[in-house]
């Protein structure tokens, strides 16, 4: 019986220490908390329940902060998707070749996908329950694909877009595939994309002219 009642005593302990957090530092628990739960099993596998537990809150602590399950994936799938477009805006920015900005453009995606594991999540499907997450996860890659255009350079029309979103295509493919093989160092997954996307990708943007910066190296 003395068990028992320490098992259910248990609980208590982190709940009363997160009562006295105050709401900010509750609610980045709670977020922390919701990241961990639909990486390790899934948008639509998750229940609030589940991320209150992680959190270590009661259920009304966790609506104070989000009134559902979507609104809190939705927080989340705007905040990766900003953080995204920031790192791949830093690298436009860049006055080096086609080739350097496609090389950092890979390293861009393949360091937020180990940093941010809920972004690959996101990229490889985030719901086949939930419309709206799932609508949100679309646009996430369709504005993934819209910077990864700009930072491949100002030329090519529509070669350069068809090269974004063959570049984008892969590099969740390659990083479902490095998720099985983590053991590859980071570099040899970007060199050998590199290889095998580079002479199609360049030659395409060739074909629509080059860069005056570009220097002949497009």
């Amino acid at each position: 019986m003395s068990v028992k009642a320490t098992e259910l005593a248990a609980p208590s302990r982190p709940a009363a220490r997160q009562r006295r957090l105050k709401g900010p530092q509750r609610r980045e628990l709670v977020l922390e908390a919701a990241r961990a739960a639909f990486v390790e099993q899934g948008y639509d596998s998750v229940s609030m329940n589940d991320i209150a537990q992680r959190a270590g809150v009661a259920r009304p602590v966790l609506y104070d902060h989000f009134p559902s399950k979507r609104a809190l994936m939705l927080f989340l799938l705007t905040e990766e998707t900003e953080l995204l477009l920031a790192r791949i805006a830093e690298q436009a920015r860049s006055g080096a070749s086609s080739e350097e900005r496609m090389r950092a453009s890979l390293e861009v995606y393949f360091c937020f996908l180990v940093e941010r594991p809920l972004a690959a999540r996101i990229f490889q499907g985030a719901s086949a329950a939930d419309p709206d997450v799932a609508e949100a996860a679309q646009r996430m890659r369709e504005l993934a694909r819209r910077g990864t255009a700009a930072l491949l350079g100002p030329v090519g029309g529509t070669g350069r877009e068809v090269s974004a979103a063959v570049l984008v295509a892969s590099v969740i493919a390659v990083a479902d595939w490095w998720a099985q093989h983590p053991e590859t160092p980071q570099g040899e997954v970007v060199d050998t994309t590199l290889r095998l996307l580079w002479p199609g990708v360049g030659q395409t943007l060739r074909s629509g002219g080059a860069s005056s910066t570009d220097g002949g190296k497009a």
